[in-house]
């Protein structure tokens, strides 16, 4: 989904449109649907159902404060999409160092979270977790820089562990 979104404003969305979908997410309304090119209608209904299903599963699990609505990441000037670090100091009016100490904070949960998951008996196969956790490892090698500038929107910072990986392959 990130990606979809990511490649859609750095590739295909002209201004005009992406101000139709940030207003569409301001509103957070799935009425505001209508207004959107039909090729963000199909980005916006399932960012809207993904959400949506994200909150149900945390309801359920007694977390409904873990949701963040994305219309929360869309109130900057110009259409700029803020940084979570950006969002984290909004949301607790922190410095930017404690926002990212926050927010390493729950990363640390998520993994815990998500080992603990692992080790429980479940009906789902673990070939399937383990390409989950696996996808989970490749964002977070990815995206960890704390300050810098990610693998995500510069890939040549993982140009030698990748080309490593190509050429003595992991068996």
């Amino acid at each position: 989904m990130l990606i979809l979104i990511d490649d859609t404003y750095n590739s295909y969305g002209t201004f005009e449109e992406l101000t139709l979908f940030i207003e569409a997410i301001r509103r957070w309304d799935i009425g505001a649907i209508g207004t959107l090119p039909d090729y963000m209608k199909f980005i916006y209904k399932t960012l809207f159902d993904v959400f949506g299903a994200i909150e149900e599963d945390l309801t359920r699990e007694g977390r409904p404060y873990s949701i963040t609505y994305p219309k929360k990441l869309f109130e900057q000037k110009r259409g700029h999409v803020p940084s979570t670090v950006e969002c984290s100091m909004k949301q607790y009016g922190a410095s930017e160092d404690e926002a990212i100490r926050v927010i390493l904070e729950q990363v640390a949960d998520a993994w815990k979270d998500l080992n603990e998951a692992m080790l429980k008996p479940t009906a789902v196969s673990m070939p399937l977790l383990e390409r989950i956790l696996n996808y989970c490892r490749t964002m977070e090698f990815v995206y960890k820089d704390d300050r810098d500038i990610d693998a995500f929107s510069d890939p040549t910072k993982i140009k030698e562990q990748v080309a490593s990986l190509l050429k003595d392959p992991i068996l």
